[in-house]
Parts: C-alpha cells; sequence; structure tokens
C-alpha cells in the first residue's frame, strides 16, 4: 500500500472473487483519503496470480510487482512461477505486463520502485532449480519493463576466467536462461544467469 499524490491510498493484492475455480488475479484498490474505494482492478488469467508490491509512478499511473502461474509444460506436470510486473495508467487500465524468471522453475517479485532514468527496480526470489534454496532476484527494466543490458560486476578486476560450469559441476558453454557458474583462477566463483 501507498499514499498517493491526490492524499488517497493504493493497495495491491490478490483476490478469488471474480474469477472462476477458486483461483486469484492481482487486485488493484484506489481509495480516497478516507479509505472510501474510488475503484478497483483486478489482472491476470485462468491460473493463480498474486500482487505483492505497488507503487505510484512520475506519471501517474502505477507499476505493480508479484508473481503469476504460468501454464504447465509439455508433460502437464508443472506449472511454472514467473515475476510479474505490470504497469498501469492513473485508472488502474493496464498498459503493459512482463513476465521474469527464465528457465527457472519458480521466482516472484516482493518490490517495486521506479528509478531515476523512468525505469524500475524489482527485487524479489528465485529458484534457479527445484532443488536449489532461494535466492534474490534483482531485476532492472527499461521504462517498458524491457531488460535492456547485462551487468557483470568483478569482484577482482585482474583475475582470470578459468572455466564455466553447468549447477552440476559439468563444464558448459553460457546460454541464455540457464543457470551457469564461472570459476577464477583467484578462487571465486560467480553463479549467472541471462535472461532474455
Amino acid at each position: 500500500m501507498q499514499q498517493t499524490t491526490d492524499g488517497g491510498y493504493i493497495i495491491c493484492g490478490e483476490t478469488n472473487s471474480f474469477t472462476a475455480f477458486g483461483e486469484t488475479d492481482v487486485y488493484l484498490i484506489k481509495t480516497d483519503n478516507n479509505g472510501v474505494e474510488q475503484w478497483y482492478q483486478t489482472y491476470g488469467w485462468m491460473y493463480n496470480d498474486l500482487g505483492h508490491s505497488v507503487q505510484q509512478t512520475a506519471d501517474g499511473g502505477y507499476i505493480i510487482c508479484g508473481s503469476k502461474n504460468t501454464p504447465p509444460n509439455a508433460s502437464g506436470v508443472d506449472i511454472p512461477v514467473k515475476v510479474y510486473l505490470i504497469k498501469t495508467d492513473a485508472n488502474g487500465t493496464e498498459q503493459w505486463s512482463q513476465l521474469f524468471g527464465g528457465g527457472a522453475p519458480f521466482s516472484a517479485g516482493n518490490s517495486v520502485q521506479q528509478t531515476t532514468d523512468g525505469g524500475y527496480i524489482v527485487c524479489g526470489w528465485i529458484y534457479v532449480t527445484e532443488c536449489s534454496p532461494s535466492e534474490v532476484y534483482l531485476i532492472k527494466t527499461d521504462g517498458s519493463g524491457n531488460v535492456t543490458s547485462t551487468f557483470n560486476i568483478s569482484i577482482n578486476p585482474n583475475r582470470k576466467l578459468e572455466k564455466v560450469v553447468d549447477i552440476l559441476g559439468k563444464k558448459t558453454k553460457p546460454q541464455t536462461n540457464t543457470p551457469f557458474i564461472e570459476i577464477y583462477d583467484d578462487g571465486t566463483v560467480e553463479k549467472k544467469i541471462i535472461i532474455e
């Protein structure tokens, strides 16, 4: 929840009041300064969608992050969960939405902010594989929710890359949406994933 520039409030969460089969949609509510509802909107479709954070944007609209269950894979067994980023206008009408998480089975956005360059920064969590522990997931986008750059931050600028391995330790080459580990000559390692 956040207080808006008009003195009212914007609230996000989830609801199953408007969907079939008891599944949830992202729920956005705008109130006046007394908490009286002015309007509401829902976002999502036939799988569970959750709203975790909302902020008013410089144009008077709103940016929402949360999670979206996406369709099962070809075997019909797994329902991956992705970071769900939604941009709306001042009335809550969706302008665009984006999903993040690559090939990972589970991820979610917990907090979102607009950045000084007009883009957005999302912080959340990701399970790179179903058996791995969760990790912090930080996503920086442009004003349309697109990831436009890959950033590499070196700990030691003089170190040399010795090899690249997959999460099982087998030698590999970096591929989009597939986690890999870089091993350096000074003993440091970096786990990375290149997001499309």
